[in-house]
């Protein structure tokens, strides 16, 4: 019997509390630290329209640990800090030194060390940092010095970051670090981040088909679909994430991912494809995509065994567990989250081809059908069930519908018909 990652709480607890207490430090450690988010506005003649941002926080008396981020050309910004005090400045970087010169322009939002920031009054605004040319935003001289090569390893971090090649079969998506990613999503994106690999060098010729994973998963789940694209058509791409983030903060990841990803490798059309949770994250992104950046078209979004109203389970897991998965309260039926990503449609030029998988016979924790992990009222919730292009039942339990032959053959028939003009 295959069980829900959410249905083992209780006895995982009775056998190993050290995930639980490897799962509660990294909570602490997430929610002792800040989100900050804004956007830099620059009114002056650009160089050159590729020209990066860059952004440098450093702390009171502690210049030798500045961080910096570099933005490339969107100009906006969500940084995660530990509380204390800083000053943070930007810039465009015209020359891609990693230095600021005084005919690129500047601005500093904190001015001065004895400003306390962030404080709490800052989480949920948004600021915006004014670029001028009167040179009042200098960076120190120990952080202009330092600033030149550690800005360019993050410039050639970002190329790599946006679209780095990796085979499916890489150790980087093993099963042990996708554990890590759901119970330890922190630790886990401090290591690997949340990015969008490339499974072979970049071609303009061919459809990308970007793959996005559910909770505990990893894109090896995805190698059945991907071995059976037509790879002279297509070109897997595959989102890594921690699935025990919450779904919103990786959703609007990857939908700026798709941004950053049309500018550096534009391409026309991106196919989605999506398992289990990966399927509302990627909902979400598609959405928050096509409401924030001007683009590329989405024909085609298949999704399979997706839990479209959530799981009980996870209900459960927040009422009753030690510590809390931060994707579970997302994950509650009828959660804010779940609710929003049917306050908007997808795009109307987005066909949905709904895959569910009806393989199970209820667990000890579940009494409905299902597919051995998320029941069929919730694959079939009519949220999603009613705007989809089509539904499709195949006979396979709920990891298996991804290598299930008639899944394979019919998603195959799908891209068939959509590249012959026939969607």
């Amino acid at each position: 019997m295959k069980f829900h990652p959410v249905l083992l709480i209780i006895m995982m607890f009775m056998f190993d509390s050290c995930m639980f207490s490897r799962l509660q430090k990294d909570n602490d450690n997430f929610n002792s630290a800040i989100t900050i988010s804004g956007q830099i506005i620059d009114t002056h003649e650009r160089v050159n329209e590729t020209s990066p941002y860059v952004l440098v926080l450093w702390p009171e008396l502690a210049e030798s640990n500045a961080k910096y981020w570099v933005l490339g050309s969107e100009k906006t910004f969500e940084i995660l800090i530990a509380p204390g005090k800083y000053s943070l400045v930007a810039f465009r970087d015209d020359n891609r030194d990693g230095m600021h010169q005084e005919e690129e322009p500047s601005g500093i939002f904190i001015e001065g060390i004895d400003t306390e920031f962030p404080d709490q009054s800052l989480v949920d605004e948004w600021i915006s940092i004014e670029l001028n040319l009167d040179g009042k935003a200098s960076l120190p001289p120990s952080i202009t010095e330092a600033a030149a090569d550690e800005v360019t390893k993050i410039l050639k971090w970002r190329k790599d970051f946006i679209g780095s090649i990796v085979n499916i079969d890489n150790d980087i998506f093993s099963m042990s670090n996708a554990e890590n990613g759901y119970w330890s999503p922190l630790s886990f994106f401090n290591e690997f981040g949340a990015k969008v690999y490339f499974t072979e060098p970049y071609d303009p010729s061919k459809i990308p088909v970007l793959f996005v994973h559910g909770a505990l998963g990893t894109p090896q789940n995805f190698s059945s679909l991907i071995d059976s694209l037509d790879k002279s058509l297509y070109q897997p791409w595959v989102y890594y994430y921690p699935s025990g983030f919450d779904l919103d903060s990786v959703s609007k990841q990857l939908a700026q991912l798709m941004h950053e990803l049309n500018i550096t490798y534009p391409h026309e059309s991106l196919i989605v494809v999506a398992h289990s949770m990966g399927g509302l994250v990627s909902r979400s992104a598609i959405i928050k995509y096509k409401e924030n950046y001007p683009g590329i078209q989405i024909p085609l979004y298949l999704t399979f065994a997706t839990p479209w109203n959530g799981h009980a389970s996870a209900a459960k897991g927040v009422a009753n567990a030690p510590a809390i998965v931060p994707s579970w309260y997302d994950m509650v039926p009828e959660s804010p989250f779940i609710q929003g990503l049917y306050a908007s449609s997808l795009p109307t030029e987005t066909k949905h081809f709904l895959f569910f998988a009806y393989e199970g016979k209820g667990s000890l924790f579940n009494s409905e059908n299902d597919d051995g992990s998320v029941t069929l009222s919730s694959q079939l919730y009519p949220g999603a069930q009613n705007s989809a292009e089509r539904v499709i039942g195949i006979n396979a339990n709920h990891v298996g519908i991804l290598s299930d032959a008639e899944s394979l053959r019919i998603f195959n028939s799908v891209l068939d018909s959509y590249y012959a003009g026939d969607l």
